[in-house]
Order: structure tokens, then sequence, then C-alpha cells
């Protein structure tokens, strides 16, 4: 993937499908106040005079035992992780810091990859007076947000491009673009087990559960 990779992660309901969703300036991930919702990893691109990337979106680290897929949702996180070039480590100001979030970004600093610390839902004074908590995380500044009111949202998008590593992949003059298909059909007939069999990977879950895809997602092959 020539690309730079951008991914957002945190623990369930702190606005990681709102932020991607603002980030793109259109919906393209499912946004539910029910935790488990997001299951695949959603990718998209993010396009700006300044430069491009690819924005991952991922289901909430720590999920309870008893939500249905769980292990095979962590398998995507951790696939999201391994090819990310910058986390976005999303948390929730209304919620302040609890032990999930300092869970979270024990984890994510082992992994040795530049992290950006975002608290979302940063729309109003009294919210963004409680950005300081923070700080204890040690991932630097928090940037303050609000997927639903767009407040930030541009500003993070400039840093991420500053943040990323420059790759530029040379393009053919006069190309259509790519082809695009569509994988449709009745539950449990096998469409995401034909998606993997294509580009060579585990790239969306399989199971006998019907309604496991739930997000539209997209993959280059």
């Amino acid at each position: 993937m020539s690309e730079p990779v951008a991914v957002i992660c945190g623990r369930p309901n702190v606005g990681k499908s709102s932020l991607f969703n603002a980030m793109l300036k259109r919906r393209v991930a499912i946004v539910d106040p029910t935790a488990g919702v997001t299951r695949d990893r959603v990718a998209a691109r993010v396009e700006r005079r300044s430069g491009a990337f690819l924005l991952v979106d991922t289901g909430g680290i720590g999920l309870f035992d008893d939500v249905a897929l769980k292990d095979e949702v962590e398998d995507q996180i951790e696939a999201a992780l391994s090819s990310a070039d910058l986390v976005l480590l999303v948390v929730d100001v209304r919620d302040g810091l609890l032990p999930a979030d300092e869970a979270i970004a024990r984890e994510l600093r082992v992994l040795g990859k530049p992290i950006l610390l975002v608290v979302n839902k940063c729309d109003g004074v009294a919210a963004e007076r409680m950005l300081g908590a923070f700080y204890s995380l040690g991932l630097g500044e928090p940037r303050a947000v609000s997927a639903l009111e767009r407040f930030g949202v541009e500003a993070l998008i400039e840093e991420v491009l500053e943040r990323l590593p420059r790759r530029e992949e040379p393009r053919e003059e006069g190309g259509e673009g790519p082809i695009r298909l569509a994988v449709v059909g009745k539950v449990n007939s096998g469409k995401s087990t034909l998606v993997n069999l294509l580009v060579g990977e585990e790239r969306v879950i399989v199971s006998e559960m019907p309604g496991t895809t739930r997000d539209a997602v997209d993959v280059p092959f």
C-alpha cells in the first residue's frame, strides 16, 4: 500500500466512527451507541491539498467477554495497528480518564508507533477544561475535537498529514482509475469468504452468525 496509514483506536463508545466520518466529510462507518457495532476495520482515503492518507476505523478495544466475535474483532484491530504509520488514540472527555484508557495507552506504547491523543466530545468550554487529566497518559498534548460539531477536525487532519511519512506513488497519465466491484448476496452465502480469497488475507471477519458484516468494507486488490 503506497499511501501512509493512520489508524483510529480506543475503547468502545468514545466516538471513533463519528470521528472517522467527520474526517472523511461523509458517512462511511456505522455510528451507534451500542458497544461492538464496528467489527471489521473500515478504511477510506482522506485527501487535502497538503496530502493524502488512508484512514482506518477499528472496533472498541477491551469489549466485554459476552460480546459476539470479540476475538475476531481484536484480530482486526491488531492487523490495523500493525499496518499503522500513525495511531490516533481517541478518548471521551465526558467520561474523563478511565483505567481502560490507561491500559490501552500502555499497550500502544509497546508498539513503538507515533501516537496522537485525541479527546473527543469537546463541544463546550467546560469540557475543554477537563483536558488536563489526559496529560497523565504520557502521550503529549491532548488534541481537543468534537466529531459531532466538527470542532478541531480540520486541524487534526493537518497535524496527521504533518506527522505521517511521505510516500508518493507515480501515477500513469490518462488512467481511468480502479474498477469498483460490489460483492452482495443473501445472508451466509460466503461473501466475506470470497473477498478474503480474492485479496489473499483475512481482511473481513468470517462467521456463520447472520449479520456478521455490518459496515461496507472497501478492500483494494
